[in-house]
């Protein structure tokens, strides 16, 4: 069998009547898979811009010390008893022990807020800070030797050591700064020792908690209580409460935990491996987290693993937990408005 002239010789790469037709349906096909696929490409562009500042702003500034989220968890179960308490005194239309049990509840809050074993910390730190503005020698050794003293009696577990080491290297860099001279780098290393110690206002969100408390006690304290306003207020603050106490809020609250870890065990990278495993465990009881543990655990197992990829995971599970948070409240919300 012979083959047609125009086939061969459109094979052969020899101009004919077809090819200027070939090369329109060519340029054609190319702008649609364009028009398709250029806007994909660069939204991922800018996805990846943002998510790698992101990543660093999260490095920089969200590093919380292993433990104080069990802390928090503990003082949320404090709440959550007081505002149970505050919704049977409302019940009973008893204006002092509903009074007094807001109370509670504002006063635990503001432990949260600030754990005890921070508070003597916080305050060194403001000394240091004033003494920078207010330079005066004996007054700067003074601040930064009680700074260093502080953070070495810092109640943190020996597991979690790392995590003292880089306060006291923080300090320690800051001291060294101010004695020669250099205040505006001192005052650097105060910000990052701020931002180690400060509790992930992303991750546990207790503002809208303390609105709801505050309202709770506006109502309860003006003369005769607004009961309804009270009890509206009391149900949405329990509500606000639920998602730490429920299992799957403890689950990823201890994954958290664990990541946090990883982050402050690094280089020790069979303890950062043995935590990242743990956060897994953790996520894999949440199911909504199930691909995120197994992240986790590609990562434990990534040669190549780093600070960066520890960040990068905590900053994931952080925005996750913050996602999940209104989900597991929403049930008790409805239940009570329902």
């Amino acid at each position: 069998m012979v083959p047609t002239p125009g086939l061969t010789a459109r094979y052969r790469g020899i101009h004919t009547p077809t090819r200027p037709e070939r090369a329109r349906r060519l340029a054609f096909c190319g702008a649609l898979m364009c028009a398709f696929l250029c806007p994909g490409a660069w939204a991922a562009t800018q996805h990846a811009k943002t998510s790698a500042k992101s990543d660093q702003q999260f490095d920089r500034s969200h590093y919380l010390i292993p433990g104080f989220s069990a802390h928090l968890i503990d003082i949320d179960l404090l709440v959550y008893q007081d505002l149970r308490a505050a919704q049977r005194a409302a019940a009973r239309h008893d204006t002092l022990r509903l009074r007094i049990a807001l109370a509670d509840a504002n006063g635990h809050l503001l432990q949260m807020a600030t754990p005890p074993a921070l508070a003597g910390l916080r305050d060194r730190i403001v000394m240091v800070s004033e003494s920078l503005s207010n330079p005066v020698p004996s007054n700067a050794a003074a601040s930064w030797d009680g700074l260093i003293g502080s953070i070495k009696r810092l109640p943190i577990p020996s597991a979690d050591r790392s995590a003292r080491n880089q306060l006291l290297a923080a300090a320690q860099r800051g001291q060294a700064l101010a004695q020669t001279g250099r205040p505006k780098a001192a005052r650097e290393q105060i910000k990052h020792l701020v931002a180690e110690i400060e509790i992930t206002a992303h991750v546990f969100p207790i503002a809208h908690l303390r609105k709801e408390v505050r309202s709770a006690v506006d109502a309860a304290s003006h003369g005769g209580p607004r009961w309804q306003a009270a009890n509206k207020a009391i149900h949405q603050a329990i509500s606000n409460t639920q998602w730490l106490i429920r299992p799957l809020g403890r689950n990823m609250i201890h994954a958290y935990d664990s990541a946090v870890a990883a982050y402050a065990e690094w280089p020790r990278t069979a303890e950062s491996r043995r935590s990242l495993n743990q956060a897994a465990w953790y996520l894999t009881q949440v199911a909504p987290m199930r691909s995120l543990a197994s992240q986790f655990r590609t990562a434990a197992r990534n040669p190549a693993l780093g600070l960066p990829g520890i960040a990068h995971l905590q900053h994931i599970l952080a925005l996750d937990i913050h996602h999940s948070r209104d989900a597991l409240s929403q049930p008790q919300r409805q239940k009570h408005t329902g």
